[in-house]
């Protein structure tokens, strides 16, 4: 028994090797027959795809997508380029110096990538939205500063009056004054409170006035003799414009 096993499993092996060993030798001679060069006189010697060269060997037919063209209509294996088709879509022939086609098309370029200065007009109209947009708010941003600038002007200007009229002493009989361009501060005297005083309030009488008073003593001044001038008294206070 033990040696019937042993038998039927070398009878295994055995074609199991045959197998592996045919396999093989029909992969090689079908590998060699499609490399062996094939002489031939006429096309129908060939096999299919291929067509007899004028060497005399067979050789493959154009693939004519190589050469960006169509598969030609009457011919099932075209020998050259220019036997295939038209151009593909978005090729086109390429006609040389002599008339003749050059073999491969060449791609069509578009007006739009022919001329490298050419702009889409949807992209020159965005372009002068955008600048105009931003003129507009460089110009109201603008004129924004200058209102703002001019009212913070106006308003120091008035706050320095109002200041400057308030440290100013003015009379009770007098109106509100003002600074003039010279220095001076001019009062405006307001005739009515002098009018309105009642009896008791009116000036006392000049009377009393001692006889020392240098414009007065008239009797005992020198004959000749000029009253003192008043013109170099100097005065620590600015001018007072009465009107």
């Amino acid at each position: 028994m033990f040696m019937l096993c042993l038998i039927k499993r070398a009878k295994k092996m055995r074609a199991t090797i045959v197998c592996a060993i045919l396999f093989i030798h029909v992969s090689l001679s079908a590998s060699i027959q499609n490399r062996m060069v094939i002489h031939c006189e006429e096309d129908h010697e060939c096999d299919k795809g291929h067509f007899c060269y004028h060497t005399g060997y067979c050789v493959e037919c154009t693939e004519c997508s190589v050469y960006y063209r169509q598969e030609p209509k009457y011919s099932s294996c075209p020998k050259k380029a220019l036997e295939c088709g038209d151009c593909l879509t978005g090729y086109k022939e390429d006609i040389l110096l002599d008339g003749q086609r050059r073999d491969s098309c060449i791609f069509k370029q578009t007006p739009e990538e022919n001329n490298p200065s050419f702009i889409n007009s949807n992209s020159v109209i965005a372009y002068v939205i955008i600048a105009l947009l931003v003129i507009i708010i460089i110009i109201l941003i603008s004129i924004f500063s200058y209102f703002c600038y001019s009212n913070r002007r106006r308003n120091k200007e008035h706050n320095l009056i109002i200041s400057s009229s308030r440290n100013v002493n003015v009379p009770n009989d007098c109106d509100a004054s003002g600074e003039t361009e010279d220095g001076n501060i001019s009062i405006h005297v307001n005739s009515n409170a002098h009018s309105g005083r009642t009896a008791a309030q009116r000036p006392p009488p000049y009377d009393n006035i001692p006889p020392s008073a240098p414009f007065l003593n008239i009797s005992e001044r020198a004959v000749g003799e000029q009253p003192p001038s008043f013109r170099n008294i100097s005065l620590t206070t600015p001018l007072l414009h009465v009107s």
